[in-house]
């Protein structure tokens, strides 16, 4: 989503020697050399998986879920649990689909699993 002072979104690009432990943790999780994971917004975060069925991201993400819960890292900042925990929201590219309407059916789902308690994945149908 976009921040106050930026009209656009904001997008990060991350790789495991720049952010250490935390990214290696993630990037090793998702099992994929190609697997490309980028900040979205404040907390975030984009995975994109070139060429995965929806049911192999899934499967990804969960592992990717309970590699960072396992972590336990402090999650002060939020009324959330304790823990860095993640929701994520999986969509499948479709033929003519733009940038905007994939980000947009992540982000429903997404939504939805934060609303569903969090530390979870739905997917986009």
């Amino acid at each position: 989503m976009p921040k106050p002072n930026h009209p656009h979104p904001v997008i990060e690009i991350f790789d495991a020697v720049r952010l250490g432990p935390r990214a290696q943790s993630l990037l090793a999780a998702l099992g994929r050399d190609d697997a490309l994971v980028a900040r979205y917004g404040g907390e975030e975060f984009a995975v994109l998986l070139p060429d995965c069925g929806i049911a192999d991201a899934a499967t990804r993400l969960d592992r990717a879920r309970q590699a960072i819960g396992d972590l336990r890292l402090p999650h002060t900042a939020s009324e959330a649990p304790p823990f860095v925990s993640i929701s994520a929201g999986l969509a499948q590219t479709r033929p003519g689909m733009d940038a905007r309407a994939l980000i947009d059916a992540a982000d429903r789902p997404l939504h939805s699993a934060k609303h569903l308690g969090r530390n979870r994945e739905e997917v986009s149908l």
